[in-house]
């Protein structure tokens, strides 16, 4: 939704289209520098721990941002960028997870199959892109928003496209956290059910090294 809605924040909010580059890059090159940082933070701490920080990190600046409001652009940059590095956390370890469920599902079911979570997976992705910008151009015509290139928006759209572009993250978190509290799987489980996996260790020695066997 945030994407879907970016360059009419830009335009309605900041008067100016071409803060969409602006916007882009402060939101890119914070996530840019996660993802080079990654490695080293994931071989020091279980990736499940970091995803949380990410997606309440995110959560957190996400009111912040909101509360501060973008009169003060400065301030707004500032706080985009500290919230973008939280949201470059979730953009890298959300894909590093799929293969984690293949070892799982293999452990307790004999079964590898890749090729289904991976199609999951990209199916997610595109529901991902497809559905929430048609939901956000669905409110925004709810509040009041007139198509149209210059078109002048009443406040009531004018507040919808700041609510969309910094607050949607939020509905998100509050519908993934409960089901992320369920989600047992850590890195050192996900170790020694690939090396049961492999042949490397047996089922027996498996069992015995699991701290919470599932």
């Amino acid at each position: 939704m945030t994407n879907a809605v970016t360059a009419y924040f830009a335009v309605n909010c900041l008067g100016d289209l071409g803060m969409v580059t602006v916007i882009s890059l402060f939101i890119a090159v914070p996530a840019l520098a996660m993802g080079v940082l990654m490695p080293q933070l994931t071989k020091r701490f279980d990736k499940f721990r970091l995803l949380m920080v990410g997606i309440v990190g995110q959560t957190a600046m996400s009111f912040l941002c909101y509360f501060a409001g973008y009169e003060n652009l400065v301030l707004f940059i500032v706080l985009m960028c500290v919230r973008s590095i939280f949201f470059g956390i979730q953009l890298i370890l959300q894909l590093q997870f799929t293969g984690d469920f293949v070892e799982y599902g293999e452990y307790i079911t004999g079964k590898r199959l890749q090729g289904t979570a991976y199609s999951i997976q990209t199916f997610v992705f595109k529901f991902m892109n497809a559905v929430p910008a048609a939901a956000a151009m669905f409110i925004l015509g709810a509040f009041g928003f007139v198509s149209g290139e210059g078109a002048a928006q009443p406040p009531s759209a004018i507040s919808a496209i700041w609510v969309l572009f910094i607050l949607s993250p939020v509905v998100g978190a509050l519908i993934s956290l409960p089901i992320f509290s369920k989600y047992k799987l850590r890195d050192k489980t996900v170790q020694i059910m690939a090396a049961a996996n492999s042949g490397d260790i047996t089922r027996e020695e498996a069992e015995k090294q699991l701290v919470d066997p599932v």
